[in-house]
């Protein structure tokens, strides 16, 4: 109260965002996010913090891909505004593989039950894939890709944060299109190597 009532705090709803823009119309949505954090800075404040309860998602797995496709369009798209964003979940409410794939397209994550071990999130210059990749989470790497970069996108992924890989998670990582990579770890460039395959 102290700080919004002497100036230096400003309260938005996300009604006053998104009140022109679909739902679904996800690129409208991040542009609205961007606009509001540049009108902060330029009304002196150091930028925009959104704080989001989702709520209402249920078990409804027709909505699982979109919103992990969502999440990370979004770190992708605020990574380089005075932009930042706390997503709130009910654990309660949600099942345990769509946690994970949420807790794994945020660079943190906090008491994400079933998480994989590895991360997929912006950095200003490349996505970053941290963690471990193997036999049980390769499929999984596989997926998130397919559901958060289009086919036609060109992204360098970063893997200076990859602690371990097996001849699975090269495969998933050599077999995907549009995509090149930077910072590679020596023991997985000797493995792609070895393997006969590029990266």
């Amino acid at each position: 109260e102290a700080l919004v009532a002497d100036g230096a705090l400003h309260v938005l709803s996300l009604e006053d965002i998104e009140r022109t823009v679909r739902a679904d119309d996800a690129e409208r949505r991040i542009e609205a996010y961007g606009a509001a954090a540049e009108q902060a800075v330029a009304d002196g404040y150091a930028g925009l913090r959104v704080a989001v309860a989702v709520a209402g998602l249920g078990g409804d797995p027709e909505t699982h891909d979109s919103l992990t496709r969502w999440e990370s369009l979004v770190d992708r798209a605020i990574v380089s505004r005075p932009l930042t964003a706390l997503c709130l979940y009910d654990r309660r409410e949600l099942p345990d593989r769509l946690l994970a794939d949420l807790a794994s397209v945020h660079p943190v994550s906090h008491d994400s039950a079933g998480a994989p071990a590895f991360r997929v999130f912006a950095r200003p210059d490349a996505v970053a894939l941290e963690g471990e990749v193997d036999y049980f989470s390769a499929l999984d790497l596989g997926r998130l890709l397919d559901i958060t970069l289009d086919d036609d996108d060109e992204v360098m992924l970063d893997l200076g944060g990859l602690g371990f890989v097996d001849h699975h998670g090269v495969m998933a990582l050599a077999t995907r299109h549009g995509v090149s990579f930077q910072n590679v770890p020596h023991p997985v460039a000797r493995l792609s190597e070895v393997m006969g395959v590029a990266l």
